[in-house]
């Protein structure tokens, strides 16, 4: 009878260390609840601090390359695109005149230029093609910097 006694107390001291441990537990979690319960109304009664702001606003933006070299700037005149050697491939800028401007390069050279207007394409051997719209249509062809086709005829010439 007294080994029952020993495995009864046995056990009633295991359940006591169980209850023990889950009464720690409950109060653990019960203060997380009030902690999480008192950021979300910080967060409701403080918007601006928790929420991301909308616009970001700076005076230029340049974005480097692995090299240091500046590879993308962003500034109130517009947008250029550099290529590793930090030579200009990508133009958007706007006129002095609020027009925009359009340069897509190629190695040394404009390939593509577009202005309110007027649209030409080069190659780096100075052969071009010009089509504009203003301040009539008129298509312009030039080989070595002359000009070899030209309509209408009496057109001014296009850069």
């Amino acid at each position: 009878m007294e080994g029952i006694r020993r495995d009864t107390r046995l056990v009633v001291e295991q359940l006591e260390g169980q209850v023990a441990r889950l009464r720690r537990a409950v109060w653990v979690l019960f203060l997380a609840l009030i902690g999480a319960g008192g950021f979300f109304l910080w967060q409701h009664r403080h918007p601006k601090a928790a929420a991301q702001p909308e616009t970001l606003t700076v005076k230029g933006l340049v974005i480097e390359g692995g090299e240091g070299q500046a590879r993308l700037s962003l500034t109130n005149e517009g947008l250029q695109v550099t290529d590793a050697q930090g030579q200009g491939r990508i133009a958007l800028t706007l006129q002095s005149d609020g027009s925009g401007h359009l340069v897509l390069g190629a190695a040394n050279a404009p390939a593509f230029t577009a202005m309110p207007g007027v649209v030409s394409v080069t190659d780096g051997k100075k052969a071009s093609a010009a089509l504009a719209a203003v301040p009539g249509p008129a298509l312009q062809l030039k080989r070595d910097g002359k000009v070899v086709v030209k309509q209408p005829w009496d057109a001014p010439d296009l850069k």
